[in-house]
């Protein structure tokens, strides 16, 4: 469609679909056996719980749909940071650089863009780490083999560079520049 931005993700992140099923399922499951021990069982009548079981599965699809939905795209507008709970698109004029940095939540490298306003904007892809019993980042995160982030990060600032060309910026104060 005309005026439609068309996005694409500018890495290839390790497959998923099986842990996102195994978290529907087992979400549900625990739903379900929580409202059977706690309502269902206790009460004579329980007509509500079929519309309310289905409510919920409903949720729980759409929630992991949003989370599997989770990167970051790349296209003529600039660069789309899809998290769980938001999206947000930052224009190439924006992007002053983008940086693979020590998340100190989760003790784990992340990319982040900076912006010449100064501000850091996090995204949702981290270094992909195998440690059982704690998480790499946050809710549903993208995981990328070192090299591989690094590699992004170098992809992102070439394209935001083209993009940018013959529109020079001001030097702001967050990027050395000296106060008027």
């Amino acid at each position: 469609m005309p005026g439609m931005a068309r996005w694409r993700r500018p890495y290839r992140a390790r497959d998923r679909l099986i842990a996102q099923a195994f978290a529907v399922v087992a979400s549900v499951l625990w739903l379900g056996t929580v409202l059977y021990y706690t309502v269902v069982r206790p009460a004579t009548s329980a007509w509500w719980l079929p519309p309310l079981a289905i409510g919920s599965l409903i949720a729980a699809i759409v929630i992991q749909l949003r989370v599997n939905a989770q990167g970051v795209a790349v296209g003529e507008p600039g660069i789309r940071v899809r998290t769980a709970w938001r999206t947000r698109i930052v224009p190439w004029s924006d992007v002053r650089q983008v940086l693979v940095v020590d998340d100190p939540r989760y003790r784990n490298r992340a990319l982040v863009i900076d912006t010449h306003g100064g501000e850091r904007i996090p995204t949702p892809i981290f270094r992909d780490a195998d440690r059982p019993f704690r998480s790499g980042g946050p809710l549903g995160y993208v995981g990328l083999f070192g090299s591989d982030l690094d590699a992004l990060a170098q992809t992102l600032n070439e394209t935001a560079r083209e993009h940018n060309k013959g529109h020079d910026r001001p030097p702001t104060l967050m990027s050395g520049g000296t106060p008027s």
